[in-house]
């Protein structure tokens, strides 16, 4: 199975210009968009959370995880959505900094090391099945403020297939990477690298369980970690 890598974009910004001592909180606010840049070509019209051109739509319970560049993390709430869903507001309160990061959706055991500007995070092994979409908590991307902006791009990528049988209860996918060394899902290290994020895998397992009720003739997705697999 080839799947295809999705970067992310970053530079610095601020949208609350006033001067606080580091470990005091300030309201603010950030401009989100996110897309996957995929052309996927379906007829599926049940999508929650993913457009008919492969754009990654927002919903009103969205939360995202934003970290300050002393690695200090706030989780931030979707204060307003635009009308087709693809541009969201989101807020809470969080340390002035120099720039931030963002992580979607929010996790609570996801941090950032204010040394390396590491991510840490997980992909989920076991995802909720969502007919002609993905589970949102699966689908990761990460960003950094530009102007008070985050553009966000997903860490992981899709796989999609059509359920043709009905009474199921579980797909369980099984991959072992070609290079022997990475995982599928798990924890894992993102670099954001000045643009072009470097992913890689923290242990982990080679398989991912998508549960839920499946409908016979419905798309389903699972999200993985990007790479070249083999099955």
């Amino acid at each position: 199975i080839a799947v295809l890598f999705l970067a992310a974009a970053c530079s610095s910004g601020l949208e609350s210009g006033l001067a606080n001592p580091f470990t005091h909180k300030t309201r603010m606010s950030f401009e989100a968009t996110r897309d996957f840049g995929l052309d996927l070509s379906l007829d599926d019209d049940t999508r929650t959370n993913l457009g008919t051109d492969g754009a990654v739509l927002w919903s009103k319970d969205e939360t995202i995880t934003v970290f300050a560049d002393n690695g200090t993390s706030s989780t931030f709430k979707c204060k307003s959505l635009s009308d087709d869903s693809r541009t969201a507001v989101f807020s809470g309160s969080a340390v002035i900094s120099d720039s931030y990061y963002a992580l979607s959706p929010a996790q609570s055991g996801a941090s950032l090391d204010a040394s390396s500007g590491l991510i840490s995070a997980e992909l989920p092994a076991v995802q909720t099945a969502v007919a002609g979409s993905f589970d949102p908590a699966a689908s990761l991307a990460i960003a950094c403020a530009r102007d008070g902006e985050l553009n966000f791009r997903n860490i992981g990528a899709l796989v999609s297939f059509v359920v043709r049988n009905d009474d199921i209860n579980s797909i369980t996918l099984i991959a072992g990477p070609k290079d022997g060394t990475s995982s599928i899902a798990g924890p894992f290290l993102a670099d954001y690298n000045n643009g072009e994020p470097e992913v890689v895998t923290d242990g982990g397992v080679n398989e991912i369980t998508l549960q839920g009720g499946f409908s016979s003739g419905s798309r389903y997705y699972m999200v993985l970690m990007p790479g070249e697999y083999e099955d």
